[in-house]
């Protein structure tokens, strides 16, 4: 019924070897991914968090004109140059930490028979 290689899945834990005999391995923490030219079967890949390097991130950017207003106590305060195209930069942000990539799931119990 499953042949060597074949793999089995249920929500129920009993290994499937006490209804179909034959030997099982049970796979644990891992999504089911199709194989093609780029990913062989049986290989494995992918990271269940990832931090985004700068070549990730998408294009942007956090620029300030000069400006000029007053404090509470109607003092005049000036921002870079008044009226002109120069930008300041804006202070650096974020929590610099991996982020889940998973998508929404049903969690399985896997097994691959080996003999």
């Amino acid at each position: 019924m499953y042949p060597v290689g074949s793999i089995y899945m249920s929500v129920n834990s009993t290994n499937p070897s006490t209804l179909f005999g034959g030997t099982w391995q049970q796979i644990q923490g891992r999504f089911l991914f199709a194989a093609d030219s780029k990913h062989a079967a049986g290989s494995t890949g992918g990271e269940e968090t990832h931090k985004l390097t700068v070549d990730e991130m998408p294009s942007h950017s956090h620029t300030i004109r000069g400006y000029s207003f007053q404090d509470s106590d109607s003092s005049t305060i000036s921002f870079g140059k008044l009226n002109s195209s120069e930008y300041q930069s804006t202070d650096s942000v974020g929590g610099d930490q991996p982020h889940n990539n998973m998508p929404p799931y049903l969690s399985v119990y896997i097994w691959k028979r080996t003999a």
